[in-house]
């Protein structure tokens, strides 16, 4: 079973027969399309918009550890890989 929250924007597992109760984080890994400094978006190249927020960690090889830097090295016609971690809004 899944559970949501009114105030918590993720869905939480339910074992029915244990009662046991996790949260459905997703992992994915895929190179990055674009980025959107003003929205603090990055839109990867599976389609998925992921949402940069104050939680967000940027560990980037190379140098690239804020937005700008991923933006200016797709400029220049870098590929950049995006490994993330978090949870889908489930609307």
């Amino acid at each position: 079973a899944l559970l949501r929250f009114k105030n918590i924007n993720r869905l939480f597992k339910v074992n029915l027969r244990s009662g046991f109760v996790t949260d459905d984080e997703d992992e994915l890994e895929s190179a990055v399309a674009s980025v959107d400094t003003l929205n603090q978006t990055v839109t990867l190249r599976n389609d998925i918009v992921v949402v940069i927020t104050d939680r967000t960690e940027i560990e980037g090889d190379d140098g690239l550890e804020t937005l700008e830097d991923v933006l200016r090295a797709l400029e220049n016609n870098f590929t950049v890989k995006a490994e993330v971690e978090g949870y889908r809004n489930p609307q």
